[in-house]
């Protein structure tokens, strides 16, 4: 997990769903969007709209492998740090 996540003022929720997704891959668990669900304690919304501001800043970045959505950590280098 890189900390710069902490830097960026995103709210509580996009946040958690960073953290949710960087401990999944910690654990060598797929980071299926499944996976993501199974795990997350709000609302399905909330959880669509962190992950689209998520991939929308180039925080994660998806792929869909065998009709399965997958997101993965983008370094912070390549993060867009404002809001667009």
């Amino acid at each position: 997990m890189d900390r710069n996540i902490f830097k960026m003022n995103l709210s509580v929720e996009v946040t958690s769903a960073y953290i949710l997704v960087a401990s999944l891959m910690e654990q060598n668990i797929r980071p299926s969007l499944e996976e993501i669900r199974q795990r997350w304690t709000k609302s399905e919304a909330e959880l669509d709209q962190a992950l689209a501001e998520l991939v929308r800043r180039n925080i994660l970045k998806t792929s869909n492998i065998q009709k399965t959505d997958l997101y993965y950590l983008n370094p912070s280098s390549l993060w867009h740090w404002k809001s667009e």
